[in-house]
């Protein structure tokens, strides 16, 4: 099976009526009704607004970038470990965080089980 991410940040099955019963099944029938609110309502601002101490750890679930990580130390210094899977992307954080012993990289992703899959990019 060949999973993607898709606009909403969640992972789903590639087929859109897969996609439609997962939000509604899982995330509830509101779920794009409060996506669409929480972007409305510069909601993306609510991502970074946490006070971390030093100790705390994050779990940053596929890195991808490097935003959310950047973003969150920035605004509270903490340990941060970034899970990304993808090769590319793994390489980029790592130059891009090289020298901060506050962010750990990982390139693998999190799942219940241990397994290979595909990401289609």
């Amino acid at each position: 099976m060949v999973l993607k991410l898709n606009k909403l940040g969640m992972y789903a099955k590639t087929a859109k009526a897969s996609t439609r019963f997962y939000f509604n099944l899982i995330l509830g029938k509101d779920f794009e009704k409060n996506v669409i609110s929480f972007r409305k309502n510069n909601g993306e601002s609510l991502r970074y607004s946490y006070t971390f101490d030093k100790q705390d750890i994050v779990f940053d679930i596929g890195g991808f970038r490097g935003e959310f990580a950047e973003q969150i130390y920035r605004s509270s210094p903490c340990k941060i470990f970034v899970f990304e899977p993808v090769l590319k992307h793994f390489n980029f954080l790592t130059e891009k965080f090289a020298g901060n012993l506050d962010i750990r990289l990982f390139n693998f992703g999190l799942d219940a089980k241990n397994q290979k899959i595909e990401i289609a990019l």
